[in-house]
Parts: C-alpha cells; sequence; structure tokens
C-alpha cells in the first residue's frame, strides 16, 4: 500500500491504527468521492472481475451519468482500486479479492438484494437482444476466449458454447 512517513510531532504511539486489513480497507473506500465509493459498491456486486458495460448500466440505473461514471472509473484506476484485464476481452477487475470484499461487506443485503435485480433485468436484456423469445429455455450462452467472435453474440450465431443445463 506504501510508506508512511510521520509529520512533526506526531507520536506513534498515540495513533490509532486499524486492527486488521479489512479495516484498513475499509478505511481506504470510506474516504472515496461519492461517486467513486458507489461505482467501486456497484462493481463489487458483480464481483471481483467485471464487465463495464454492465457496471455502466448499473451505474445509470442508480442515478449516476456517463460523465460521472468515467471520471469515477479513471480515478479509480489512477488509485489502484480497479484494473482493466489483458487478454482478448476488455473487463474490469479489482486490484485484490479483498478490496471487492471490502466493497461488499460495506453494503445492507437489502442494498445489494436491490443491485442483483438490477443486474438480472440487465443480463435478461442482453439475452433478449440476443434474439431469444421471451419463454426460451436458455441452456447455453456464449463463453468468453472459446472464439474469436464477441462473447456476447448470440450461441445460434457462432459455435462456442458451454451446457448450463445443470444450474
Amino acid at each position: 500500500l506504501g510508506t508512511c512517513i510521520l509529520a512533526k510531532g506526531v507520536i506513534l504511539r498515540n495513533l490509532k491504527l486499524p486492527t486488521s486489513i479489512r479495516s484498513l480497507l475499509t478505511m481506504r473506500l470510506d474516504h472515496l468521492p461519492a461517486s467513486e465509493l458507489l461505482v467501486s459498491k456497484l462493481a463489487s456486486v458483480l464481483g471481483v472481475q467485471f464487465d463495464r458495460e454492465a457496471l455502466f448500466h448499473i451505474f445509470e440505473v442508480e442515478g449516476g451519468g456517463a460523465y460521472r461514471f468515467g471520471s469515477a472509473l479513471l480515478s479509480l484506476e489512477k488509485k489502484g482500486i480497479i484494473c482493466e484485464t489483458t487478454g482478448v476481452y476488455s473487463m474490469l477487475q479489482f486490484t485484490s479479492p479483498m478490496l471487492q470484499e471490502a466493497c461488499l461487506r460495506t453494503m445492507s443485503l437489502e442494498l445489494r438484494a436491490s443491485i442483483h435485480l438490477n443486474i438480472a433485468a440487465y443480463y435478461e436484456k442482453v439475452l433478449l437482444e440476443m434474439e431469444y423469445s421471451p419463454g426460451d429455455k436458455v441452456t447455453e450462452i456464449p463463453v468468453p476466449g472459446e472464439n474469436d467472435s464477441n462473447p456476447l453474440q448470440s450461441p445460434r450465431r457462432r459455435g462456442g458454447s458451454k451446457d448450463l443445463s445443470y444450474y
């Protein structure tokens, strides 16, 4: 996390330090500006690794705007909280699973459930745009990395998919 340099006159034994790494991470998150904290919290519900478009959609649903989203995302990257993944598909991820968990723990179960519903609605919309009809039994979804094509394309239009009927 870095080096700590005490200012003149500060007595080390009088400082109240966090008792755990988790509380240190929570303190770091608590000092984020509101839009960055919102993006972090929403991303934590999506998981350690997440899709930028899904995060943007959820941010808009929760009352954020495009400009605030972009600037918050850039700031979180500069602060080392999130980063882009390397690979074929451009995804984002928390720089540490503990950071994701710390963000998640700052929210009530009710709030997380509400965000989960918004995420589900977003992915349902994505599936509908992939030419599925209401009532279709979706047993396959595209798996990123199987082909060079877009992972959000319909499995009807591309070959690689994974059977998910066991869910």
